[in-house]
């Protein structure tokens, strides 16, 4: 599946300005996806992506297997001058399917407050 999404804003500030509880309640926020993900729980995922579209959300409930598993580490914190902030990363994909997990580095995530939550605003699904 390919998907073509524009490459999020390269980084204005460093990881000092993104709070230790605003790390945690990040890191908490891609565990959260990362269990949808792997649950297939449309609703859940769409609180936690609010602007998902609906046809993205049909592609991640198909065009994986069951048992797909999605992780996140290495996890790097850097704010952005809209307040945004990018996760830089490492994304790991394990299904049945796969001998071998596959792994993402250099993976970004963009992040925003909503409501006084973290919401995830963008995660690049080019496979």
């Amino acid at each position: 599946m390919i998907v073509n999404t524009p490459a999020p804003p390269k980084p204005t500030t460093d990881a000092s300005a993104v709070s230790p509880q605003d790390k945690q309640a990040i890191s908490d926020l891609l565990a959260q996806y990362a269990a949808s993900f792997e649950h297939k729980d449309a609703k859940k995922l769409q609180e936690l992506w609010p602007g998902i579209g609906k046809d993205l959300l049909k592609k991640i409930k198909t065009a994986y297997g069951a048992n797909t598993r999605v992780s996140f580490s290495n996890l790097g914190f850097s704010r952005l001058a809209d307040g945004k902030v990018q996760v830089s990363c490492t994304q790991s994909v394990q299904s049945d399917q796969m001998k071998v997990p596959s792994a993402k580095t250099n993976f970004s995530i963009l992040v925003n407050q909503k409501g006084g939550s973290w919401v995830i605003n963008f995660i690049p699904l080019n496979e």
